[in-house]
């Protein structure tokens, strides 16, 4: 079940890597004169940022985050890049020049859906929450959401969307906000992982659930026969011998490296993958439970 949710990622991969090979294929061609004609660069180049946006929704997608709000971005992405290769090609035509300018704005509406669903979707993939992290991770997707909202619009109705800017901001005020934003939003991005990274490790030395991982085994030396009590993860001594020993604990993870200690769910809390029932924890059944009830 699992492989066959990462075909779509896994193909869309595939895709956006022939379509880079075609696009570096295209501009050694064109730049050595072999290839005269420039618009088969530039539609390649559209093609693989499409195919990119799209392996990034399939990424999400595939692992059970926000599928339908994926599938919609995928969508997007693909009309975007039809829209942009439409244009490359037609520019130069009386078609072209009839229909440019509409099919240049519902690509540009598109390309703004699909950014909005791939930027927000991989904000919102962790589940990890925190101090820091919630204020981050929201702060960021709102802020990138009413530029998309404002971007969508604008390629709907340029009027309404400068009315509404100015509204909020005056027209000299709108490019210092718009790179204002860019550096909060670029900012919170790279700023959410290193947070998410910081409160695993947190969680992981500091949660008491964990503590109990260096209790005393009682292990059979394999020289003597001795039956000594070896604190797991630590290196010991036979007290018979003086045979060196360590137990090692080998803790089950989650693919994504979240630690399924005592987790008793049936999918990880990180990235909702399924855990097989041999990974799940299990309390510890007492001699009184295991023995049969007395006739």
């Amino acid at each position: 079940m699992s492989n066959a949710r990462l075909d779509g990622s896994g193909l869309a991969l595939r895709v956006f890597l022939a379509t880079i090979g075609a696009a570096v294929l295209g501009g050694l061609a064109f730049i050595l004169g072999i290839v005269r004609e420039e618009r088969w660069l530039f539609s390649a180049i559209i093609l693989a940022g499409g195919c990119l946006l799209v392996f990034v929704q399939a990424w999400v997608a595939d692992r059970g985050r926000h599928r339908a709000w994926m599938r919609l971005g995928m969508v997007a992405a693909a009309l975007a890049a039809a829209a942009g290769i439409v244009s490359v090609w037609l520019a130069s035509t009386p078609l072209g020049r009839s229909v440019g300018e509409l099919t240049l704005r519902s690509g540009l509406a598109s390309l703004a859906v699909a950014v909005w669903t791939a930027w927000g979707g991989v904000l919102t993939f962790s589940r990890v929450t925190g101090a820091a992290i919630s204020p981050v991770r929201w702060g960021t997707f709102a802020l990138i959401s009413v530029w998309g909202t404002i971007a969508v619009l604008a390629c709907i109705d340029p009027d309404t969307a400068e009315d509404l800017v100015t509204l909020v901001v005056s027209e000299d005020w709108f490019a210092r906000a718009l790179g204002a934003s860019a550096v909060v939003a670029l900012a919170g991005t790279i700023a959410q992982p290193i947070l998410v990274l910081l409160a695993r490790r947190t969680a992981q030395s500091s949660d008491p659930r964990l503590g109990d991982r260096h209790l005393a085994v009682e292990v059979r030396c394999p020289r003597c026969g001795a039956m000594p009590a070896i604190e797991a993860n630590t290196d010991a001594l036979c007290p018979g011998c003086r045979l060196s020993i360590r137990v090692v604990v080998d803790e089950p993870r989650c693919a994504c490296g979240f630690l399924l200690y005592r987790l008793e769910g049936s999918s990880c809390p990180e990235c909702g993958t399924g855990v097989a029932d041999a990974l799940r924890w299990r309390p510890p059944v007492t001699p009184s439970q295991a023995a049969p009830p007395s006739p």
